[in-house]
């Protein structure tokens, strides 16, 4: 029994004196893939005078505003981040005072975005291990699907009735920039908060505005992949 316990007890210390201490073994990642919902604001006047002509905004006074957005990052920088984004917006609930112009009228808006983001270095260590700060510019383009509930137009014809347009599918480009802030739950999987503004350039024959712009809230989930292994030693 005497020799056992002799025998285990250096046995430990042997095994002991073989282990090399390591501080911490990190990941870090080339590939992320977002997954957020989207709230939207509009902004600018509801009333909009052009010359001699008055009329309610379209895009500025609906009141429900939201979507889904899909974004591939690839991170080939200690500071930069570059990939695409798709977004699918929908817009409704259209009010201005007494006015029934465009009442009960839908937006749907899909676009794509090439994307570049700025954001502070990766950190093996301290609060900047699992939370980054980001700074996105993204070019825009889209498709905005106009559906209005009654025709804005009164046609008259001596010969056959002539029905008045309700729908409008329209080009459209923006300048979206956003900030944020990333979370990494775990090695694979995390959480993005941001913000973003969007101005966007549009021509469409059911109404005279050439450009709306918007904020948005963005939340969601991040999937990592492709890991960069970081190991640190003492």
């Amino acid at each position: 029994m005497k020799n056992s316990v002799i025998f285990i007890s250096g046995l430990i210390v042997y095994l002991c004196s073989q282990v090399a201490i390591c501080k911490a073994q990190k990941l870090d990642n080339r590939i992320s893939i977002y997954a957020e919902y989207i709230t939207g604001i509009p902004h600018g006047k509801g009333l909009i005078e052009e010359k001699n002509f008055i009329y309610p905004s379209l895009y500025n006074n609906m009141k429900n505003v939201d979507g889904v957005s899909l974004k591939v990052l690839y991170n080939n920088h200690t500071c930069i981040s570059w990939g695409l984004a798709m977004t699918l917006i929908q817009a409704s609930n259209w009010k201005y005072t007494d006015r029934l112009d465009f009442q009960g009228s839908k937006i749907g808006m899909q676009s794509i975005s090439p994307v570049i983001q700025f954001h502070n270095q990766y950190s093996g260590s301290n609060f900047f291990n699992r939370v980054k700060s980001f700074l996105e510019i993204a070019p825009v383009v889209g498709l905005s699907n106009i559906t209005l509930s009654d025709s804005l137009f009164l046609i008259k014809s001596s010969n056959n009735p002539i029905i008045p347009p309700k729908n409008s599918h329209n080009l459209f480009f923006g300048v979206k920039t956003s900030v944020g802030l990333e979370w990494s739950v775990t090695q694979s999987l995390g959480l993005v908060f941001s913000y973003s503004l969007q101005q966007n350039w549009i021509t469409s024959i059911l109404y005279n505005e050439k450009q709306f712009t918007g904020s948005q809230l963005n939340m969601g989930i991040i999937l990592k992949l492709k890991k960069d292994k970081h190991f640190f030693y003492q």
